[in-house]
């Protein structure tokens, strides 16, 4: 059974406890005289996030907005899916790119190298969007809550189309993954680098950009809030720029990918065992990150660094 979690006035994190956390985005729902709702999940989670509508007390009609932070099938895949049920909502989204969600032929394509082939057997299917649902937003855009505001925030690296929502009556600020993803039970801020676009440059510039909002909390959308701010920001910028630097080298020393990613393994596994170690016996780094993490990783560094060497060609 889903349920409504408020961490922050106001604001409240979708608990499904059908999903194992981490495995993909949380849901959060923002209320004002109407609401949104920031990130969607795979399309499978959907009768479980409205179910959870069902709960508060406008229920669907009181969705105002829709807003995935990107538009990966564990962050936005749902958007078809709940924009059918929720009959007043807009699908907010990156203006540049919001002609996926009414036609998602590349998400799919997309999902598929990423996820495979049967990814819909097990998240559910990327739907279309009617074109008159869709908002196309830009950077410092303001959605009007009654009562209350979201400004859409735009924060690429994870994703050339990747936004945050900061929320400025309680300092909260929705990263997406623009940090990384929160493991909270150990308080370690780890990366998340996206096949193929991943961009390091704007990953950084969008991580300085989130901690100069000076927000009170960050809601991140794998580990849910987390109100160490600075402390987070400083970790996750050491984390991607050492995780970085140990692709880049082992790229240069000619070793393939496997190798590359048994390295990255040995990293956090030393960079992190501080924090293990607070964690107790029963902890295991291994399940908590999510399927194919270092393999993704490692692609992405890769990619992005093939790419910086043939701009400078």
């Amino acid at each position: 059974m889903p349920y409504l979690v408020e961490i922050a006035p106001g604001i409240h994190q979708i608990y499904i406890e059908a999903v194992r956390e981490g495995a993909v985005s949380s849901v959060f729902l923002v209320e004002g005289e109407r609401a949104a709702l920031v990130e969607t999940g795979p399309a499978i989670l959907a009768p479980h996030v409205l179910e959870a509508v069902d709960k508060w007390r406008c229920g669907r009609r009181g969705i105002a907005y829709i807003i995935p932070t990107h538009l990966h099938m564990d962050h936005g895949g749902g958007v078809g899916a709940l924009a059918r049920e929720l009959p007043q909502a807009l699908v907010a989204a990156h203006y540049r790119f919001a002609h996926h969600v009414v036609d998602p032929v590349r998400l799919i394509a997309g999902t598929v190298q990423v996820w495979g082939e049967n990814y819909a057997k097990e998240w559910g299917p990327i739907l279309p969007v009617p074109p008159e649902r869709v908002l196309p937003v830009k950077d410092g855009e303001r959605l009007d809550l009654g009562g209350r505001e979201l400004e859409v925030v735009f924060t690429p690296g994870h994703a050339p189309h990747h936004v945050s929502v900061w929320e400025p009556g309680t300092r909260t600020v929705f990263c997406g993954e623009t940090l990384g993803s929160y493991l909270k039970s150990i308080r370690v801020v780890v990366p998340t680098v996206a096949v193929p676009f991943f961009d390091l440059e704007q990953a950084l510039s969008s991580m300085d950009r989130v901690i100069a909002l000076d927000p009170e909390l960050l809601v991140f959308s794998q580990g849910g809030p987390c109100h160490r701010v600075k402390e987070a920001g400083r970790q996750a910028r050491e984390v991607i720029l050492a995780t970085a630097e140990q692709v880049r080298e082992a790229m240069e020393q000619g070793l393939g990918e496997h190798d590359i990613v048994a390295g990255l393994k040995r990293f956090h596994e030393a960079h992190l065992t501080p924090f293990l170690l607070s964690a107790g016996d029963g902890f295991n780094l291994e399940e908590e990150l999510w399927l194919d993490y270092y393999e993704q990783m490692a692609t992405g560094l890769m990619a992005f660094f093939r790419r910086q060497d043939l701009r400078q060609d």
